[in-house]
C-alpha cells in the first residue's frame, strides 16, 4: 500500500479498531498492519494532523483522540476514488457537470465543505455555510431517459429512510424531492442529465441537507438535524449511510417498479390542499397522487385534474 489516500484510510481503519488495553499502536504495528514503512506512517499521521485529526503519540505508541466532521476521500472505504471532498467551491453541481463530461466513474461524488454560489430548484439559491452536508451524486445508468425522474424518486426515498432510522425524527418526502419535518424544509434536492437521444450519458443529484448548520438564519422555515435534535450528527456518516442506500435500490430493483409506491409512504405533500408554482403558472388544489411518472397529479376547486411534471410544492 503505497499511495498516500490509502495509507490514510488504512491507518485510521486500523487507530480506530477497539484494543482492549487502550494503548495504541508501535509505528512497526501500524506499518505492517498499513502494508508500508515507518517514514510513510509519520507522513500519513502529520497530514492527518493537518486535516483535524488527534493522533497522540507516547513512547512510541499512536493513539487516536479525535476526528473532524469533514467527508474526506479516505474516510468511505471501497469509494475512495470517487469521492472528492471541495472546502469550498461556488456550487458541487457546476464541478459534477465538469467532472462528468471528463469522464468520470458511475457513483462518483462531489462535495462541499461550503458553497459560494449553492443552487436550489427553480433558479433559487440553497444557503451553503458550514456545518451542513452538500454534495452531487454523478450516476450514469443504463435507462431511457424518460426513466431519468425515478432516479430522483430513489434518492429521495433512500435519503429519508436514512434520516428517520439515524436520527430518530418524522422526516417526510415533499413533492418532488425536498424533505421536511413538520412544515420546516430539511433538506433539498436538484438533478440534471445529459442524454442524447435514447442514451443517458449521466444524471447528476445534488443534494443539500441542513445537518449542524443553522439555516434559520437565512430561511426562517428551514430547519437542520441538530435544531430539532440538540444533537450533533456526522455528516461523513449520514452520506455513507445514503450512498449505501441508493446503491442497493440501484442494485436491487434495476426497472424501479415500486420505487414511487414505496416514496408515497412517507409523502406529507398528498391528500391535502397544496399550491404549486411552476415557471409558468400558479395552482391550487387537492393532491391526489403522484403517477408512475413522477408527475403529481392535482384536483382543482371546479372539479377538473391537472397533472404537473415540474414545480414547486406549498402548503401548511
Amino acid at each position: 500500500m503505497n499511495d498516500l489516500i490509502d495509507v490514510k484510510a488504512g491507518l485510521l481503519e486500523t487507530l480506530r479498531l477497539p484494543r482492549p488495553d487502550g494503548n495504541g499502536l508501535t509505528t512497526e504495528a501500524l506499518a505492517a498492519a498499513v502494508s508500508c514503512d515507518r517514514a510513510l506512517i509519520v507522513r500519513a499521521v502529520n497530514e492527518l494532523a493537518e486535516h483535524g485529526y488527534r493522533i497522540e503519540r507516547t513512547r512510541d505508541r499512536w493513539r487516536l483522540v479525535s476526528t473532524p466532521d469533514i467527508p474526506f476521500a479516505f474516510e468511505f472505504p471501497g469509494r475512495r476514488e470517487r469521492i472528492h471532498y471541495f472546502p469550498r467551491i461556488s456550487s458541487t453541481m457546476d464541478q459534477a457537470r465538469e467532472t462528468a463530461r471528463g469522464g468520470c466513474a458511475d457513483m462518483t461524488v462531489i462535495i462541499a465543505g461550503a458553497q459560494t454560489r449553492g443552487r436550489g430548484r427553480m433558479e433559487r439559491i440553497w444557503a451553503s455555510e458550514d456545518g451542513g452536508l452538500y454534495f452531487t451524486l454523478i450516476i450514469k445508468p443504463q435507462a431511457h431517459p424518460a426513466e431519468a425522474i425515478k432516479f430522483n424518486f430513489l434518492a429521495a426515498l433512500s435519503l429519508v429512510t436514512v434520516l428517520r432510522e439515524e436520527c430518530r425524527i418524522d422526516a417526510r418526502v415533499k413533492w418532488p424531492n425536498d424533505i421536511m419535518v413538520d412544515n420546516g424544509k430539511l433538506s433539498g434536492m436538484l438533478s440534471e442529465m445529459d442524454a442524447t437521444g435514447d442514451v443517458i450519458h449521466f444524471i447528476n443529484i445534488g443534494i443539500g441537507i441542513n445537518v449542524n448548520n443553522d439555516p434559520a438564519l437565512v430561511e426562517p422555515r428551514a430547519v437542520s438535524l441538530r435544531s430539532l435534535t440538540g444533537r450533533v450528527y456526522s455528516r461523513t456518516r449520514i452520506l455513507g449511510l445514503f450512498l449505501d442506500r441508493f446503491e442497493a435500490g440501484l442494485q436491487s430493483e434495476p426497472d424501479f417498479a415500486d420505487v414511487i409506491t414505496r416514496w408515497k409512504k412517507y409523502a406529507g405533500s398528498l391528500n391535502r390542499e397544496v399550491t404549486v408554482v411552476t415557471l409558468k403558472e400558479k395552482l391550487t388544489g387537492f393532491a391526489e397522487d403522484v403517477d408512475d411518472r413522477g408527475a403529481l397529479i392535482l384536483r382543482l376547486a371546479d372539479g377538473t385534474t391537472r397533472t404537473v411534471c415540474y414545480g414547486d410544492c406549498f402548503y401548511r
